[in-house]
């Protein structure tokens, strides 16, 4: 079984902040390409692992599980719930809920920047 490690870097407001989950994998089509993560830590509060376990959601794919339809208001596709905590696909530039947003536990924040970084992890 491969093993993947995720890490996300994030530069917001000048500052540098980073998120990473222990283990990282996206399921296949027949799943609706559901996120699955590990334990969640980082400087930026622990909001990626709220996506856990969730499929992937587009404009004409409605896979989450909230009654309204989070990737059409948003305007992005992304593994949502309620309709989000982070979404990295959102309108660049935009400092608003539909902007690239990371909720850092205490309030939502814009990143000026983001890079997604998925290792394989070595076996033992």
């Amino acid at each position: 079984q491969n093993e993947y490690e995720l890490r996300i870097d994030l530069h917001i407001d000048g500052q540098d902040f980073y998120a990473y989950s222990s283990s990282f994998k996206v399921e296949d089509e027949a799943d609706n390409y559901r996120l699955r993560l590990g334990i969640c830590i980082g400087n930026v509060g622990k909001s990626l692992c709220f996506h856990n376990d969730l499929q992937f959601s587009t404009m004409d794919r409605d896979n989450d599980p909230w009654p309204g339809h989070c990737a059409v208001e948003y305007h992005s596709g992304w593994w949502f719930r309620q309709c989000h905590r982070v979404n990295l696909n959102g309108w660049w530039g935009k400092r608003t809920p539909a902007g690239v947003t990371w909720y850092d536990g205490g309030r939502w924040v814009f990143a000026n920047y983001t890079e997604m970084k998925i290792r394989h992890m070595p076996q033992l």
